[in-house]
């Protein structure tokens, strides 16, 4: 799932990351990547998207180390 989210991070297509997003948030998350998984769904609506692209980036990262 957050591999699909990167590509339309990159193409700049919030419309599309909140499909995946929907999906991201109905996956069973260990307790302690809900809150990532939270900030990155806020962030999408918050703010300017190309001003939110480096912060998304970082936490998706974030979530696949820790997932690894």
């Amino acid at each position: 799932m957050l591999q699909k989210l990167e590509p339309l991070l990159d193409k700049r297509k919030p419309k599309l990351c909140k499909g995946v997003m929907e999906e991201v948030n109905n996956f069973s998350w260990p307790d302690e990547h809900v809150q990532s998984i939270s900030d990155l769904d806020r962030l999408i609506d918050k703010y300017k998207f190309k001003d939110a692209q480096p912060i998304l980036k970082t936490t998706i990262e974030k979530l696949k180390s820790n997932l690894s």
